[in-house]
């Protein structure tokens, strides 16, 4: 039986839960690893408790440098899982690091968050799945048009780039930090 480190949480994981908590649910951390990073209960009262289950991913920072700029990360999920996850888990959050200038000149991190339920992130992956164990997603977030856009951006070349742009399972900007999707998750079930 393995048994989670709970004293050794990812970053990601203690941003991720740090955020909940400001966001008023309470965040549990399975001891053993069965495939879940988080459950979080809005309301304790037990007629009212239903728990959602998360899994969180990290990226480390990418920054692009062509004519549309932005910012981006790269998470790489396991095809077998993620399939496993659509009977255990809820909601993958990905957490994305980007810098941004402070006051006193210097650069500081901040970070993007990508709540999206685990059956629509497996629509969107299945529409790219082209083979092989590892699906792959970049995440890049950039303005487009007057307006912040966050495509994955996996396999586009500049001359495809109208057809990502207007691909809407490669938009993921309404899950840019929408903490909402979780309390309408609540609602719902």
């Amino acid at each position: 039986m393995s048994i989670k480190n709970l004293w050794a949480l990812t970053p990601s994981e203690a941003i991720v839960a740090w955020e909940l908590r400001k966001r008023g649910f309470h965040v549990f951390f399975p001891v053993k690893d069965v495939g879940i990073d988080l459950l979080i209960i809005k309301d304790l009262n037990k007629e009212a408790r239903k728990v959602i289950t998360i899994q969180v991913k990290g990226s480390r920072f990418y920054e692009w440098n062509d004519d549309l700029g932005g910012y981006g990360g790269w998470f790489q999920l396991n095809k077998e899982k993620i399939e496993r996850d659509l009977n255990i888990v809820d909601f993958y959050i990905f957490v994305l690091f980007h810098t941004k200038p402070s006051k006193t000149g210097y650069e500081r991190f901040e970070r993007d968050f990508f709540i999206i339920p685990v059956k629509e992130l497996h629509k969107r992956i299945k529409h790219y799945y082209k083979g092989g164990d590892k699906l792959n997603i970049y995440l890049r977030i950039f303005r487009y048009e007057g307006k912040t856009m966050v495509v994955d951006y996996r396999g586009i070349s500049k001359k495809r780039r109208k057809e990502m742009l207007s691909n809407p399972l490669r938009d993921y900007s309404s899950y840019l930090n929408n903490w909402e999707k979780l309390e309408t998750f609540l609602i719902s079930t």
